[in-house]
């Protein structure tokens, strides 16, 4: 009986880490490139790659440069608190299951000023699935319903950073990565309501000097039915992932 479950247990690992029963959906791609240039963005939402939202006190327009592309430059010339715009995705959707990637490419002002990126539910900034800060101080942080991870690495004036979170959806941990590097992995973001899935994106700066944005990409990853069980299996039960080796015959 015990062979028999310790077999059943490795095929179960072995399926699990097989690329196999996967379908890749691009919830939201906002690169910006069909946009009218030095004009405000639209808000029609995430079908035509817009934000669905935009403070009243934000400017958010398309240039040309510096990015290679059009891309979204986000300042804010009046008040002193962090606004911004936001972005949805499609049909008010929140996603609970499966891995969720957000990637985007952030360019820095020549002048000191602070921006905050934040993942949260859907019409809502409750629940804090996570959140990039790069403070006036030069300062890189991320915090989550979990905490503060604190200082992640420094920015400077007129750098471009490539920004890339991968949540795995089942376990409630995310991995977090800068210009490739890994900064924070496998952790859990501490939003315990199963009820409430990612479902909105904000980008948020405090002075007049234009942050700049551009190539929004959101995609979700889910396994086929069985894998996808055994997934919810395993992490129920606590149990790591087995090694694609085992499956080998020696």
């Amino acid at each position: 009986m015990a062979t028999k479950l310790v077999n059943i247990f490795l095929l179960g690992s072995c399926l699990l880490t097989a690329p196999v029963w996967a379908t890749t959906t691009v919830l939201l791609n906002a690169n910006f490139n069909d946009k009218p240039l030095n004009t405000s963005i639209g808000t029609d939402g995430p079908g035509v790659g817009e934000p669905s939202f935009v403070h009243p006190l934000i400017e958010a327009t398309v240039q040309a440069s510096p990015m290679r592309t059009p891309s979204l430059h986000i300042s804010k010339p009046r008040g002193v608190s962090l606004s911004g715009v936001v972005f949805d995705l499609p049909g008010s959707a929140a996603i609970l299951d499966g891995e969720m990637r957000v990637v985007f490419t952030l360019r820095a002002p020549d002048t000191a000023s602070t921006f905050l990126f934040r993942i949260s539910e859907q019409g809502s900034a409750t629940r804090n699935f996570g959140r990039l800060e790069l403070d006036a101080g030069g300062n890189v942080t991320a915090s989550d319903a979990s905490g503060s991870s604190g200082i992640l690495r420094t920015w400077a004036p007129d750098e471009t950073l490539t920004i890339e979170y991968l949540y795995h959806l089942y376990s409630r941990t995310y991995d977090l990565r800068i210009n490739s590097i890994l900064h924070l992995g496998n952790r859990s973001h501490g939003v315990t309501d199963s009820a409430e899935g990612i479902g909105r994106l904000a980008f948020e700066t405090d002075q007049n000097t234009a942050w700049v944005v551009d190539d929004i990409v959101v995609t979700q990853t889910r396994a086929g039915l069985f894998k996808a069980t055994l997934i919810k299996w395993r992490n129920r039960h606590g149990i790591q992932k087995v090694r694609r080796s085992c499956c080998v015959a020696k």
